[in-house]
């Protein structure tokens, strides 16, 4: 046996006898489900801001309101109702003026 194989060996067991094994065991469930809902937030932050940056480049463009709730993704704070709202935007006040009172609500 060399020292490498002892070190691990040692450290092995120390961790096994100072961390409560029902822990150890559910470790990688509790890391995962941090890191889905981590990843699920962002998600949702994202969906939402391209359909806020959508809606601000699209207006004085000639896409309709039909044209801009088709690139709407179909998830996020703001679906399905908050979409219908921002289609309707006609200028960058109404946007503005818009999300605070759908995000605080």
């Amino acid at each position: 046996m060399n020292t490498a194989e002892l070190y691990f060996r040692n450290n092995e067991e120390y961790t096994l006898q100072s961390i409560p094994r029902g822990f150890l065991q559910v470790l990688p469930e509790i890391i995962m489900s941090g890191l889905l809902v981590f990843e699920a937030n962002l998600m949702v932050f994202e969906a939402d801001r391209r359909a806020v940056n959508i809606t601000i480049n699209s207006i004085g463009t000639e896409l309709t309101r039909e044209d801009r709730r088709k690139l709407y993704s179909n998830f996020g704070l703001l679906y399905p109702y908050g979409h219908e709202e921002l289609a309707i935007c006609e200028d960058t006040e109404q946007v503005i003026n818009y999300i605070p009172s759908y995000v605080l609500s």
